[in-house]
């Protein structure tokens, strides 16, 4: 691609990408009022297997098919896709704490907790999630992904979810997004191809910027943070590369080292996709 075509690319995408993860976004916020329910993950012990002092942590990567195909969400999403550098498909990512259906997630939709934005996301219950209620379950898709963690660094990782749920100043950052624009541009354009995944990009001289007072957030930003505050082998790995997790895509959450593949299904067989893999391989994990 010459300079030119380069820089019009550029151009034009910027123009569209300051509001790149607003395929997670919702253009009509409404603010929660104030609650007073404490919210919280439930993990069930019996779905959460442990060997050796080891379980795990989730993850989903959504593609998401709307209900409209003209909707903005649905333009945007296909922006993303085009600064896509993993070669995975996703436009949103969420945690969870076992393979149930109940993961936890950030848009700028209306959330379901003290948060603004913060909620539970179930794929077999789109219309409990503002967000998810506006995608076709029987044609979007999801994969699952489990990072192998101590038990200490589970209970750390669900504590701080916890902790997000429950702090009504925790959001999703519009600001954040043009940043993260123009970022994914140049790493899409202006990188070696080589150097674009977050395993083989060049090691940056810089601190790891890990705020513990941090509360606005994007889809993957938030899941990169918990991760770098929870578990020592992905801080190591964000500290020893100087990533900032502000620049984490989805996509790039399945390049963390440790991260594992597990399945894919649409939304509305997620369930029995997911009790189909425990059946098969949870004692072997």
């Amino acid at each position: 691609m010459n300079k030119k075509i380069k820089s019009s690319v550029f151009v034009f995408s910027l123009l569209f990408l300051t509001f790149l993860f607003f395929s997670c976004a919702s253009s009509n916020y409404v603010e929660l009022p104030e609650q007073d329910t404490e919210f919280s993950v439930y993990v069930n012990p019996q779905k959460n297997i442990v060997q050796d002092g080891n379980t795990f942590l989730f993850f989903r990567l959504y593609e998401p098919i709307y209900n409209r195909s003209l909707c903005i969400e649905n333009i945007l999403k296909k922006l993303i896709n085009s600064v896509e550098v993993n070669g995975i498909v996703a436009s949103h990512s969420a945690i969870g704490f076992s393979l149930e259906d109940e993961f936890v997630g950030i848009t700028s939709s209306e959330g379901t907790a003290k948060s603004k934005n913060l909620g539970i996301e179930r794929c077999t219950d789109i219309q409990s999630n503002e967000y998810m209620s506006k995608c076709n379950p029987e044609l979007s898709f999801q994969t699952t992904y489990s990072l192998e963690v101590t038990v200490e660094e589970f209970d750390k990782a669900l504590a701080m979810v916890n902790q997000f749920m429950n702090d009504p100043e925790v959001q999703y950052s519009q600001s954040l997004c043009f940043a993260i624009a123009g970022y994914e541009l140049k790493r899409r354009y202006f990188t070696p191809k080589e150097e674009r995944n977050i395993k083989t990009m060049p090691p940056k001289d810089r601190p790891l910027i890990n705020d513990e007072d941090q509360k606005d957030f994007n889809c993957s930003s938030i899941v990169a943070y918990i991760l770098i505050n929870s578990v020592e082998s992905v801080r190591i790995f964000f500290e020893e590369r100087g990533l900032n997790y502000e620049h984490i895509i989805p996509s790039d959450i399945a390049e963390i080292p440790g991260v594992k593949k597990l399945f894919t299904s649409t939304w509305e067989d997620y369930d029995t996709s997911a009790a189909e893999f425990m059946k098969e391989n949870w004692n072997n994990m």
